[in-house]
Order: structure tokens, then sequence, then C-alpha cells
């Protein structure tokens, strides 16, 4: 639509070492992102994001100002920045239709959970559960995807609504956010989930896709992807804006019901029919690709010595007094030898830590 009105649109993207998107495992987003921009005539520039990336994690945290442990974040720094060093100051995004159409595969996970739930507990519990506990998440450097998934999904499934929706993105359970902090755990994991529920059962009663919908709208939207956008963008001197998320788009869009925007296993499906009217369908229906950084690949190679340092040193935050020395060094030894993925937990430390020294927190903090 912007080309049509425009005419000439400069487009940006990311893209990862091929080794680096083996480990990830995911649809190359580099290929469609080429695909959109042949099929509607565009200039697009794919910006390759090198390990070295970590060098901006100091600045990017400062940008920040809090330890938002999402690498997508760096990612929007990198394209706001080319794009200003191209003379362009406005963007457009198309953060929003996840929250607003059902498009996070946490959505659909919670939408089967609910099927789950009726096979009998036996089966579950018994041979499930154990079964997919046993699978590895990586093997010779490829990322297992489908093990990665099937383990989160059974850590949550079993649980009510709020709770296993609440799982389903959260990167840590009551207990091993308990096992992680030194102190209070479980009743700060308590607050944040009496907190969610207070909004989760706010609305929606009947329907949970919107549930859901709703929840990221007034939670997860905010507090992480509006934040880290409007701070980095701000930080290379642009501006991004954000149309889905408009007040009169969002409002239509909360009234469309939950069975139009996840059908059978199609996600956000409403909207991807009215997009056949500009993109190929092959565009539309490809699998999802997340916007983050290919994290698993550097935190077991590039960035291990940092690891090491930020995370498992005395003086880091294993010597901080905050978090549990001993469940710090599983979390990155159980990651490091496939039987599980911490990646995005690992990172968010990486972040926490950043953040302590740029505020030139000095040793033991308890």
């Amino acid at each position: 639509m912007a080309a049509k009105q425009l005419g000439k649109v400069n487009c940006y993207s990311i893209k990862f070492r091929g080794a680096d998107s083996k480990a990830e495992g995911m649809a190359d987003d580099a290929f469609y992102a080429r695909r959109v921009a042949d099929h509607l005539g565009v200039k697009l520039d794919m910006i390759e994001v090198q390990p070295d990336v970590a060098k901006l994690l100091p600045s990017i945290v400062h940008s920040l100002d809090e330890p938002i442990g999402d690498s997508a974040a760096i990612a929007t720094l990198l394209i706001c920045e080319h794009a200003r060093g191209q003379g362009i100051k406005v963007l457009l995004s198309g953060m929003g239709a996840d929250e607003l159409f059902g498009g996070y595969r946490k959505h659909l996970a919670n939408k089967l959970a609910a099927h789950y739930r009726s096979i009998p507990s036996a089966i579950r519990k018994g041979i499930i559960a154990p079964v997919v506990n046993a699978l590895p998440v990586s093997f010779r450097g490829k990322g297992l995807v489908f093990s990665r998934w099937a383990r989160r999904f059974t850590s949550f499934a079993e649980r009510s609504h709020n709770d296993a929706f609440m799982g389903s993105y959260t990167y840590y359970s009551k207990d091993e956010f308990s096992r992680l902090v030194c102190d209070g755990g479980a009743a700060i994991y308590e607050r944040f989930r009496a907190e969610h529920e207070t909004i989760f059962s706010g609305a929606f009663a009947d329907d949970l896709i919107n549930r859901m919908c709703f929840t990221d709208t007034q939670h997860f939207m905010p507090s992480l992807n509006l934040a880290y956008t409007d701070r980095a963008s701000m930080a290379a001197s642009t501006e991004v804006r954000v149309p889905f998320i408009d007040k009169e788009v969002a409002a239509l869009a909360m009234r469309i019901p939950g069975s139009m925007k996840i059908k059978g296993n199609t996600q956000k499906y409403i909207l991807k029919k009215v997009a056949e009217r500009w993109l190929p369908k092959d565009v539309i229906y490809r699998p999802k690709s997340s916007f983050t950084l290919p994290i698993r690949a550097w935190i077991k190679g590039e960035l291990r010595d940092m690891v090491d340092d930020y995370v498992l040193s005395d003086h880091g935050l294993a010597g901080r007094g905050l978090l549990q020395r001993d469940y710090l060094k599983q979390l990155v030894e159980r990651d490091r030898s496939g039987h599980e993925d911490n990646a995005q937990r690992i990172w968010q430390l990486l972040t926490v830590e950043q953040w302590l020294r740029n505020h030139n927190f000095k040793g033991r903090i308890a």
C-alpha cells in the first residue's frame, strides 16, 4: 500500500550467516523479504548481522534504560541506523499485527493445549511428556525446532488457561524462578502472575484467542515490543510508526472473533486473506520467522567467553548475590550440551549484567 501511494519505497531487513541460520533452525526470512521486494518493485537493503554486534550491548542497554532481554532491540537499532545513514527519518513497521490477529506461536500453542488436555492424563504424563523431554534441542550445530517447540509446549500445556498462556512466553516457571533468584523468587513470581491474571480475565471470557490478543495489547506489546522499538529508533534519530495499532484499526481488530484470527492452524487468517490482494500466497502462508538475532549460535560460539565473564564469573552475575550461582551454571552447561535451549535466558542474563555494569554496580549487591 505504501509503495502504491509513494511510488518509491526503501525497505530494510536483516539476514544471518549460513551457519547461524542453521543453528536457529528457522525459515530463511531474507529469502521472502527479497521475494516481496521483487514483487512490489521496491528497493531492499539486507543488513547482515555479525557476532561482533555484542559490542553494541553497552550502548543499546543504555538507550533502552532497562535490561530488556530481547535481541530484536539490536536488530531494530541496526536497521534504523542504516536507514538514517541514507537520509531516511521515518520508517513503517508491521508491529502489532501478531498481537491483534493471533500471529504468535504461543497463540496457536495455547489453542492446541486446550485440546491436548482432553487426552487421558496417563498418556500425557506417562508417555508423551517423558518422550518429548528426552529429545535433544540441537545436534551437530543444527537447531532442532520441533524438539524445542515440543518441549516448550509440554512445559505449560497442563496448566489453566491463564497459567498456560503466561508460561508459553515467560522464561521461567515458578519453580525455576525460585531456584534462580536468591531471595523471594516465589513471591515475585506470584505478584507477576496475579497481575497477568487480572488482565487475562478482564475481557473475552468465552473467546480464548481474543483473551490472549487482549492481554498482549495490554502487557506484552507496550512493555516489550513498543518499548524497545521506540527507544532503539530514537537512539538512531529515526521514528518508527506502527499503523496496525492505530486506535481505529486496533478497535476493529478486537471486534473480530478469535475464530477468524486462527482458523484451523492458520494464524492471522483474516489478515492473510486480505493480504492476498497484494502479495503472493507463498509469501503470506510461509512458516513464521522470529525477528531476533541468531543468539543460539553465538552464545555457544563467539559469545562463549562473554557468557563466562558476565554470567558465571565472580565479578559477573554469579558473584553479585542476586542469582543462584549453581543454577546459573546449570543453565549454561545444559544449553552448551544441547540438552536444553536456554539461549534466550542467557541473553537476558547478559543484558542484566550489562545494565548493572553501565550503572557502575560493583561486586555484590545483596
